[in-house]
């Protein structure tokens, strides 16, 4: 890191803890990617770590990095096989499912936008 010039903007407040947040996100998607067994389960550690360190840090975490997360088993949800788009016949609205590939826990989230 160089002298004198700081990577954090002046007004944010818990700039630092951002910045470890980001670099654990970026590894734990980097660590999933990979391929094998080992490197998956280091990058659901990093994503632990990420939780834990938000929670400790009381930062709050956007809400597309949360959806990207397990909430059972801190793997990282992406790709085709983990997302699939259903139509609700009741509430007539679509709705995003994601179902974890380790621990087969689904998440719901409505794609209705309410009327203006």
């Amino acid at each position: 890191m160089t002298r004198g010039k700081s990577t954090i903007p002046s007004g944010v407040s818990n700039g630092e803890g951002l910045l470890r947040l980001n670099f654990l996100y970026q590894a734990a998607i980097f660590m999933s990617n990979n391929g094998s067994s080992d490197a998956s389960d280091l990058g659901r550690f990093y994503l632990r770590t990420m939780r834990d360190v938000s929670q400790k840090l009381v930062i709050r975490m956007d809400p597309k990095v949360k959806r990207s997360v397990c909430k059972m088993c801190d793997s990282l949800l992406t790709g085709k096989e983990h997302v699939r788009i259903k139509k609700d016949k009741r509430a007539r609205s679509k709705l995003l499912i994601t179902k974890c590939g380790q621990c087969s826990t689904t998440k719901s989230k409505s794609l209705h936008r309410p009327a203006q």
